[in-house]
């Protein structure tokens, strides 16, 4: 199922023409759209850019600026985020940060933590 999410981000990333690209499992995985996307081989890391939304069935991410998502730990860390909910879930908000909200999330977690390098 990963790899056919991989699979499809990557071909419609470097066929597409349009500003913003939006991938979607069809297995029913996470829906992301970005205005640019690489990926790391070495460290197995995609790096979403531009307007980046993500969601899936427990996180829904909208606006962020840079999306990181480590395909190997299934960590994902969201920058310059706008807005995030977590379904059924805690959010751990740590406010003594920069304005620009990190947010850091393992998928299928049920904890998402904002600005939690800034504790």
């Amino acid at each position: 199922m990963k790899n056919i999410f991989v699979a499809l981000v990557l071909f419609v990333a470097l066929t597409s023409k349009s500003q913003t690209v939006a991938a979607v499992n069809a297995n029913g995985g996470p829906a992301v759209t970005f205005e640019s996307v690489s990926f790391d081989t070495e460290k197995n890391i995609y790096e979403f850019n531009g307007c980046v939304n993500f969601h899936d069935d427990r996180i829904h991410i909208t606006d962020a600026d840079r999306i990181t998502l480590n395909s190997r730990t299934k960590k994902l860390t969201a920058y310059g985020v706008k807005r995030a909910s977590l379904r059924n879930g805690t959010v751990i908000i740590y406010d003594t940060c920069t304005p620009d909200a990190t947010l850091n999330y393992k998928l299928g977690s049920r904890k998402m933590v904002v600005n939690g390098e800034c504790r």
